[in-house]
């Protein structure tokens, strides 16, 4: 009866694992930080960024999904996951980092930048470098997760209308609770 209740145990916890982990990527899902985000707020990660990747519905149709899906598993790898940096996969292209640190800001951006380079290596083939929008936000109080994902959300989709390959951020300044909006470009 005893290794019956704890077998029973085991499988119920791999299965609650196998659904909060995307199959694809390996990247954990949106049940997972939805999950996890107190305890990680807690934990000091006060920073999330949300990344899309740009014009990622041309690399399916150009080079099939096959390509696509080896994309998208190139970009899991360039997140390099850490003690500050937690990276999540929300689904189609896009993806969340929760970082923790004076320097999440950076973090993400080198995480971001890294997609080319990473997807590159990957998959010569391609015609065209693979390239990501970032909209990264600090969290203001006990603000749960769907409000700083909106935000977050907010800024990613401003960078896509700047022209995409871009950051936009929100940082909270260090003496008050004055917010300071940082674009960077980078040239395509």
């Amino acid at each position: 009866m005893k290794r019956e209740r704890d077998r029973a145990r085991i499988e119920a916890d791999l299965l609650e694992r196998l659904s909060e982990t995307d199959p694809l990527t390996g990247l954990l899902n949106r049940r997972a930080i939805e999950g996890q985000f107190a305890q990680l707020r807690a934990d000091g990660f006060a920073t999330l960024a949300v990344i899309d990747l740009d014009h990622f519905k041309s690399i399916n149709d150009v080079n099939g999904h096959a390509v696509g899906d080896a994309v998208l598993k190139a970009v899991a790898n360039a997140f390099q996951t850490g003690p500050d940096v937690r990276a999540y996969r929300l689904g189609g292209e896009e993806f969340v980092l929760l970082l923790r640190g004076n320097d999440a800001a950076t973090l993400a951006e080198r995480r971001r930048q890294a997609i080319p380079v990473i997807v590159a290596s990957t998959d010569p083939g391609l015609e065209r470098p693979v390239t990501a929008s970032m909209g990264v936000a600090d969290t203001f109080g006990d603000e749960g997760f769907e409000k700083l994902y909106e935000r977050a959300d907010k800024l990613l989709y401003e960078a896509k209308s700047a022209g995409r390959n871009r950051t936009r951020s929100t940082i909270k300044a260090e003496t008050d609770l004055e917010i300071i909006v940082k674009e960077q470009a980078f040239a395509n």
